[in-house]
């Protein structure tokens, strides 16, 4: 990648709070998503070795929020983009909605699944 890009995409996200917040809690849904998979599962599956450094646990806590960032966003603004802050008014109710429910799975995952 360039490194201006890099650089310029660091910026952005120290610079702006929400998107800070939704690095790190992303970061942290990605861990308890690599420990259930490599916990509870006999055989993880070979694709979850990718899974081993920060980037890509950031990147798969950043896809389970934007499972719930999508319907959020169309219930909240519609299918129109007028503004880019949009997405930073939900970033909070997204995160704490996905959590919620990340608490959930990962509590039935844990009672339920045997070792």
């Amino acid at each position: 990648m360039d490194k201006d890009f890099i650089k310029t995409l660091v910026k952005l996200v120290v610079a702006t709070p929400a998107l800070l917040l939704s690095c790190l809690v992303s970061l942290f849904s990605g861990h308890i998503w690599f420990w259930i998979i490599y916990t509870y599962y006999d055989a993880p599956p070979k694709s979850a070795t990718y899974l081993k450094n920060n980037w890509a646990k950031t990147a798969l806590g950043l896809l389970w929020y934007g499972l719930f960032l999508l319907p959020i966003f169309i219930f909240k603004f519609g299918f129109s983009l007028p503004d880019d802050t949009n997405i930073t008014k939900i970033v909070g109710l997204t995160l704490i909605i996905g959590t919620f429910t990340q608490t959930i799975i990962t509590a039935l995952i844990v009672v339920f699944k045997k070792k």
